[in-house]
Protein backbone atom coordinates (compact mmCIF):
# COMPACT_ATOMS: atom_id res chain seq x y z
CA UNK A 1 0.00 0.00 0.00
CA UNK A 2 2.86 2.39 0.78
CA UNK A 3 4.29 1.80 -2.68
CA UNK A 4 0.94 2.68 -4.32
CA UNK A 5 0.68 5.86 -2.26
CA UNK A 6 4.25 6.79 -3.19
CA UNK A 7 3.44 6.33 -6.90
CA UNK A 8 0.27 8.40 -6.43
CA UNK A 9 2.20 11.20 -4.71
CA UNK A 10 4.91 11.23 -7.39
CA UNK A 11 2.31 11.34 -10.17
CA UNK A 12 0.36 14.15 -8.48
CA UNK A 13 3.56 16.13 -7.95
CA UNK A 14 4.51 15.65 -11.62
CA UNK A 15 1.06 16.76 -12.85
CA UNK A 16 1.01 19.81 -10.59
CA UNK A 17 4.46 20.78 -11.81
CA UNK A 18 3.01 21.86 -15.17
CA UNK A 19 0.93 24.65 -13.71
CA UNK A 20 -2.75 25.40 -14.17
CA UNK A 21 -2.26 27.29 -17.42
CA UNK A 22 -0.98 24.16 -19.17
CA UNK A 23 -4.16 22.29 -18.33
CA UNK A 24 -6.25 25.19 -19.63
CA UNK A 25 -4.36 24.93 -22.93
CA UNK A 26 -4.91 21.17 -22.95
CA UNK A 27 -8.67 21.63 -22.36
CA UNK A 28 -8.90 24.34 -25.02
CA UNK A 29 -7.16 22.15 -27.60
CA UNK A 30 -9.38 19.23 -26.67
CA UNK A 31 -12.57 21.26 -27.11
CA UNK A 32 -11.45 22.92 -30.35
CA UNK A 33 -10.53 19.63 -31.99
CA UNK A 34 -13.57 17.77 -30.70
CA UNK A 35 -16.10 20.35 -31.87
CA UNK A 36 -14.43 20.91 -35.25
CA UNK A 37 -14.35 17.14 -35.82
CA UNK A 38 -17.96 16.87 -34.66
CA UNK A 39 -19.02 19.59 -37.10
CA UNK A 40 -17.09 17.79 -39.83
CA UNK A 41 -19.04 14.59 -39.19
CA UNK A 42 -22.47 16.11 -38.56
CA UNK A 43 -22.55 18.93 -41.11
CA UNK A 44 -20.36 17.70 -43.95
CA UNK A 45 -20.95 13.95 -43.36
CA UNK A 46 -17.28 13.06 -43.63
CA UNK A 47 -15.71 9.84 -42.39
CA UNK A 48 -14.12 9.53 -38.95
CA UNK A 49 -10.48 9.70 -40.05
CA UNK A 50 -11.13 12.85 -42.10
CA UNK A 51 -12.92 14.45 -39.14
CA UNK A 52 -10.06 13.41 -36.83
CA UNK A 53 -7.52 15.00 -39.17
CA UNK A 54 -9.53 18.20 -39.56
CA UNK A 55 -10.03 18.62 -35.81
CA UNK A 56 -6.43 17.83 -34.95
CA UNK A 57 -4.97 20.08 -37.65
CA UNK A 58 -7.25 22.92 -36.56
CA UNK A 59 -5.85 22.67 -33.01
CA UNK A 60 -2.31 22.50 -34.46
CA UNK A 61 -2.99 25.68 -36.44
CA UNK A 62 -4.66 27.65 -33.65
CA UNK A 63 -2.10 26.82 -30.93
CA UNK A 64 0.84 28.80 -32.37
CA UNK A 65 -1.48 31.59 -33.52
CA UNK A 66 -2.58 32.13 -29.93
CA UNK A 67 1.02 32.26 -28.77
CA UNK A 68 1.90 34.72 -31.55
CA UNK A 69 -0.94 36.95 -30.34
CA UNK A 70 0.46 36.69 -26.80
CA UNK A 71 3.91 37.63 -28.10
CA UNK A 72 2.61 40.80 -29.75
CA UNK A 73 0.80 41.73 -26.53
CA UNK A 74 4.14 41.72 -24.70
CA UNK A 75 4.08 38.21 -23.28
CA UNK A 76 6.54 35.49 -24.18
CA UNK A 77 6.00 32.82 -26.83
CA UNK A 78 5.70 29.55 -24.88
CA UNK A 79 6.25 26.32 -26.78
CA UNK A 80 4.99 24.38 -23.76
CA UNK A 81 1.59 26.00 -24.18
CA UNK A 82 1.61 25.11 -27.87
CA UNK A 83 2.52 21.52 -27.00
CA UNK A 84 -0.30 21.15 -24.48
CA UNK A 85 -2.85 22.69 -26.87
CA UNK A 86 -1.78 20.29 -29.63
CA UNK A 87 -1.80 17.35 -27.21
CA UNK A 88 -5.32 18.26 -26.11
CA UNK A 89 -6.28 18.58 -29.77
CA UNK A 90 -5.07 15.07 -30.44
CA UNK A 91 -7.12 13.63 -27.60
CA UNK A 92 -10.19 15.68 -28.51
CA UNK A 93 -10.13 14.53 -32.13
CA UNK A 94 -9.39 10.96 -31.03
CA UNK A 95 -12.36 10.98 -28.64
CA UNK A 96 -14.66 11.83 -31.51
CA UNK A 97 -12.97 9.30 -33.79
CA UNK A 98 -13.70 6.54 -31.28
CA UNK A 99 -17.40 7.41 -31.26
CA UNK A 100 -17.88 7.58 -35.04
Amino acid sequence: MKKILKIWDNTAEWLCGFGAERWVHFAAGLMIAFFVALADVEIWNREGIIAFSTGFLTACFIAPLKEICDFFRGERFDMGDVFFTVLGGFFGAFMLYLTV
